[in-house]
Parts: C-alpha cells; structure tokens; sequence
C-alpha cells in the first residue's frame, strides 16, 4: 500500500498477480468481478468500452494501480468509498485450498450470481482485508452508475478551517453532499500553482452533489449558504461538462468522478524534481524520481482535533527539516485518512535520513 511493487524489505519471495486479467461484468445486478491484475485504468477502459453506464471509484494514484491491491489496503477513493462495495473474495490459502467468501461460497463459478455480501453467519470477507492469511485471487466489487453529478470546489484558510470542517460533517449526515470529501493544502503539487510548495495556510476543498437536477440545484444553494460565509468563491461544476476549469486538478477530479484515472499524482511528484516520466512504474526503476515518505492515520472528522494533528505534524516536519504535505480525505462519516507525506531525493543519504527520521 502507498507504494510500488518492491517489497519493503527483504530477503522475500515476490509473488506477481499482474498476469490476471479477467474482468467479468453483471450489468443487471451492476457489480463486476476482477482478478487481482486487473488495474483501475484497464476496468474504467473496460467498461467504456463495452459502453456500460457504470464506475467504479477509483483513487488518485496512477492508472495502473491494482484494485484488489487498494481495496484490500482499505485504499480511499475520490468522491464515492470502495470498502463497502466489496462483495466478496476469492482467495488462495497456504494449504492451497480455494476460498470464495460471503454468498460467493456457495456457488460452483466464479461468474455466479453475487448478491448478498454477508454471505450466511460469520463474514470472513474482512479476515482477508490489510492481513496475510491468503493470496486473494479475484474480488467481487458493486459498482456505480454513471450518473450526472455536480462537484464544487472551494478554498478557506486555517483559521476557518476547524469551522468549515464542522459544516461539511453536518452537510454529509443531512445527506447534502456525497460520501467522498478531498481537504488539501494549496501546497500540495496537484493543486499548487506557479510551483509555490511552502505552506501558506490556505486549503482547497472538493466534494460532490448526487441526484435528478432538480434536486442538485437546491443542494447547490444549500450548499452556498453553508459555506459562503467561512469559505472564498464556490465553484460549481458539472460531471459532464467539458469547459476548460481554473486549475489542471479540477478536470482530473471531474475525471476521477466519472470513474476515470489520471497519473497526474504521479506527474506532478515528478515535477518536482524537474523530471516527467512516461510510465506510472518508473518510480521503481528511475532513481530521479522523489522517494515518498507517508504518515497514514486516522483523523476525527473534527475540526480543531484534525487542526490540532496538522500543525503537530507540521511542527515535527520543521524539526526534521522536511517540506510536508497534507491531505484529509474522508474514511466514513467520522474519520478522516490523514495524508501526510514528504518527498525526497532518493540518491542523497541525508534527505533519505530525514524522511525517514520524519515517518517514525
């Protein structure tokens, strides 16, 4: 999780999945089938192509990140969560016996009928998700429809920033807005601009409207009203417009809500460095691609305790002489995935030293 395909220490035996491709679709029950090499891009490709009204989440990692790989991690997507739409497993054990759990246990194929997740008695679906007691094989997953939506775009600045937390919590459990909510630094390399990476207090926020028109245009006004007093300008976009946006990162997303992957996370760690790459897996093979170290946690969706864990994170990255950066993105509607990473030169020990003092 959170990196690439080497192993994080060694000596190990590296199994590779990646050769598993099959992608099985129910359009009538609208969920999908996937073995573990099947990458985001390959299925959202997939079901352009077979011109199926639906998505699947997906995150804002690189086109050729495996699904299984990230929903087993409990991976956070953009805009809508993938963990509840996990059905169910198959998966390989060390005694080579073959496991499908849930309602999928008791079905002779693996292209039966999935529809009751739970399966009968215990779930044995979670035992399998961030362990080690299999090599899961393929994955059950219910997708989305490819339904018109609205997101918004909207910045604050620290000091309203506990305060606006507040108001999007109680937005998402009105049901206002949409399971998935994006809090970034304008430091951040996706949503920086003219390259200024030092924190300056401000945050730029997204999240999406669902629903018939009619019903989004009130949300929108709900919304406006909400937020207009602690918030700057609220942009409102729609899912299908194709009108040039303000920033480059608001057309991924817009992408991302239609269940389309960029490697725009990946081009503009690059940038960074003053480097471009051609293929999401140079970050193992090209030694001038930036290391990424990342503090992973979960934050209570609150505002002055998620204020209070940014600036003790940022008070430890002045310690250790490291550039942070800091992203909330919504677990559940009370938890926050705290994002927080620094990125640095792979080739020199002391920046290795650093990050690596900084993470522990």
């Amino acid at each position: 999780g959170l990196g690439s395909k080497l192993p994080v220490e060694g000596p190990v035996v590296l199994v590779d999945l990646s050769g598993l491709k099959n992608i099985y679709v129910d359009p009538v029950m609208g969920y999908a089938i996937i073995q573990a090499g099947v990458t985001q891009g390959e299925l959202s490709d997939y079901l352009l192509s077979q011109q199926l009204p639906l998505k699947f989440p997906v995150t804002g990692s690189a086109t050729t990140t495996s699904i299984v790989g990230n929903v087993l991690d409990r991976g956070v997507a953009a805009f809508f969560h993938r963990r509840p739409r996990l059905l169910g497993i198959e998966a390989v054990l060390g005694d080579g016996q073959v496991v499908r759990t849930g309602h999928w246990h008791y079905h002779q194929t693996a292209q039966s009928p999935i529809f009751y997740a739970p399966g009968l008695g215990p779930d044995l679906t979670p035992l399998f998700c961030q362990s080690n007691l299999g090599l899961v094989t393929a994955m059950a997953i219910q997708l989305l429809p490819r339904d018109r939506g609205t997101l918004f775009f909207t910045e604050t600045t620290e000091q309203h920033l506990p305060t606006v937390i507040h108001q999007l919590r109680q937005l998402q459990q009105q049901q206002m807005i949409g399971e998935g909510i994006l809090i970034t630094n304008k430091n951040d390399p996706r949503t920086t601009e003219q390259g200024d990476y030092a924190y300056h207090g401000q945050w730029s926020i997204v999240a999406a409207l669902t629903g018939i028109d009619p019903v989004r245009a009130r949300l929108q006004e709900r919304v406006q009203a909400v937020l207009r007093q602690h918030c700057q300008a609220i942009t409102f976009v729609e899912s299908d417009s194709t009108h040039p946006l303000d920033h480059p990162y608001q057309g991924v997303l817009r992408d991302m809500y239609n269940g389309i992957p960029s490697n725009y996370s990946l081009e503009t760690m690059a940038q960074l460095h003053g480097i471009a790459i051609e293929r999401a897996h140079e970050v193992d093979t090209n030694p001038q691609f930036p290391g990424m170290a990342v503090a992973l946690m979960a934050v209570p969706f609150e505002g002055e305790r998620a204020l209070a864990i940014i600036q003790r994170v940022r008070t430890i990255s002045q310690v250790h002489e490291c550039q942070c950066f800091y992203n909330l993105a919504t677990l559940d509607h009370r938890t926050f995935e705290g994002f927080f990473r620094v990125y640095f030169d792979r080739e020199a020990p002391a920046a290795v030293a650093r990050a690596q003092a900084w993470n522990q």
